[in-house]
C-alpha cells in the first residue's frame, strides 16, 4: 500500500504530464491556426492581385475611351475631361502602388513562416 508521500508523488506527476499534454495540445493548435491563417492570406493576395490587374484594365479602358471616343460622353474633350482622366490616372496607380506595396510585405512576412511547422 503507498503512504501519503508516494500518493502526493504519483498525484503530481499526473498533473505535470497532463499539463505538458494541455500544453502541447495547445502549441499544436496554434500552429495549425497560423497554418490555416497563411493559407487564407495567400488566397486573399491571389484575389487582391487578380482585382489590380481588373482594375489597371479597366483604367486603360476609361483612359482610351476618353482620349479616343469623346462621343460616348456626348461631347468632345474638354480640359476638364483630361485633366479628370490624369486626375483618376493618378489615383488609380497611388491605390495600385499602395495595394501591390501592401501585398509585397505580406508575402515577406508569410515567407518567414515555414510550410511545414514542426508537430508536437
Amino acid at each position: 500500500m503507498l503512504d501519503n508521500k508516494q500518493k502526493h508523488s504519483r498525484y503530481k506527476t499526473s498533473i505535470k504530464n497532463s499539463h505538458d499534454t494541455m500544453k502541447a495540445c495547445e502549441v499544436q493548435h496554434m500552429i495549425d491556426t497560423i497554418i490555416r491563417q497563411k493559407i487564407q492570406t495567400t488566397k486573399t493576395i491571389r484575389t487582391l492581385k487578380r482585382n489590380i490587374r481588373a482594375a489597371k484594365a479597366m483604367q486603360e479602358t476609361l483612359a482610351k475611351t476618353l482620349t479616343e471616343r469623346p462621343h460616348f460622353l456626348n461631347y468632345a474633350i474638354s480640359t476638364q475631361i483630361l485633366d479628370t482622366k490624369d486626375a483618376f490616372n493618378t489615383k488609380a496607380s497611388s491605390i495600385v502602388a499602395t495595394l501591390e506595396e501592401e501585398i509585397n510585405e505580406i508575402i515577406t512576412m508569410l515567407n518567414k513562416v515555414p510550410d511545414n511547422l514542426p508537430a508536437n
